[in-house]
């Protein structure tokens, strides 16, 4: 608190006192006057030694940076000397050259070490790796955020452990038994660190909803293992023929997070499905040798569009295969066969069409 503010509710407070009274509130508005003014010295000094610490890490990066110039040069003045001598003469050359290599690698280290003081990016939590230095994303998820899939596994599960299914815990069964809620994709995908989450391909229709989710992922690093950015997508639709009542009442909102988990799992490695993905599906009736793809469905919009254009599907995986130099599309044999990844591109891709020709019109 200020002095002036302290002197000023002083003054109010002994008006009226005895002269002790007085003297007592006095010395107590002195003696937390010097409180507040050590918190306060106290707060600068931190603050201080704060900037000192940052400004010694900004210090060692330049030194850092100027020793890898250094290297850089040498090793391609070396690198020069090799060249010129040839092979006959190169051994003693090539020593130096694997000195300067280990020199810059251990230079290298020492930046990326300042780097993570400097920003404070340590992590305060352990990663499972998995042999290759890489992180079991799996093994991350929460056992709070894992449930058991009681309505497809429910009898198996408790046959095969030989208890009831509510004294069994979700890390006592195969992987196979189990469903994942949002929240630990979510939490997981934090942890792994995204740029941005975009949907660049919606449909939605009464009773329907189909949406691609692209995820933009940050590069990561943990120990020695490295491993640099990426684009991961995938889609998902929602319809009476593979979502409960609940779903089929929201369908582009649980369409949203079945493409967000779709593309997380495929992103990561994750080999248990989503609780959002689930639903009870319902066996379509069709000629045997025949597969009917529903009109609503993704796939079911492609084939519409397709005989809209007057192309037969021979005809459009050709155009598609030499147009955009997907070689795989000749490998097609209909709608259904396409597979997930490509079918989503082609899906976007004419939907940034449809885009193009009412920005033309409009």
């Amino acid at each position: 608190m200020p002095r002036k503010k302290i002197d000023k509710e002083l003054a109010l407070n002994i008006e009226g006192l005895s002269q002790e009274d007085a003297l007592g509130s006095i010395h107590a508005a002195n003696e937390a006057f010097k409180k507040e003014k050590l918190d306060f010295d106290t707060q600068e000094k931190r603050l201080d030694e704060e900037k000192e610490r940052t400004k010694t890490v900004i210090d060692s990066l330049e030194v850092v940076d100027s020793d890898l110039n250094k290297s850089t040069k040498s090793l391609t003045k070396t690198v020069d000397a090799l060249v010129a001598q040839g092979e006959s003469e190169s051994t003693p050359i090539v020593n130096k050259l694997t000195n300067v290599d280990n020199e810059v690698g251990r230079n290298s280290k020492e930046l990326v070490v300042s780097l993570e003081d400097l920003t404070k990016k340590k992590h305060d939590f352990d990663f499972i790796r998995n042999p290759d230095g890489s992180v079991n994303w799996r093994k991350m998820i929460k056992s709070e955020h894992i449930v058991f899939n009681e309505k497809e596994h429910k009898e198996a599960i408790e046959r095969n452990y030989g208890k009831p299914l509510g004294e069994l815990s979700v890390d006592e069964v195969d992987d196979k038994y189990l469903l994942v809620l949002l929240a630990g994709f979510k939490e997981v995908a934090k942890l792994r660190g995204f740029k941005s989450v975009r949907y660049p391909y919606i449909n939605t229709a009464p009773g329907f909803a189909a949406v691609h989710c692209e995820i933009e992922w940050h590069p990561f690093q943990i120990g020695d293992y490295y491993e640099a950015g990426f684009i991961q997508g995938d889609g998902a639709d929602v319809s009476d023929l593979n979502s409960d009542s609940f779903a089929r009442r929201f369908p582009t909102a649980i369409a949203f997070n079945r493409a967000f988990v779709r593309a997380v799992r495929t992103s990561l490695n994750i080999p248990i499905v989503g609780k959002d993905e689930v639903g009870p599906a319902r066996k379509m009736d069709s000629a045997e040798g025949e597969r009917e793809i529903n009109p609503a469905t993704p796939r079911g919009v492609l084939k519409t569009r397709l005989a809209k254009m007057g192309r037969s599907f021979d005809q459009f995986k050709e155009w598609w295969a030499k147009t955009y130099e997907d070689p795989d599309a000749l490998q097609w044999t209909d709608v259904d066969s396409i597979p997930d990844k490509p079918f989503w591109k082609i899906m976007a891709e004419f939907k940034r069409i449809e885009e193009e020709k009412k920005g033309k019109k409009g």
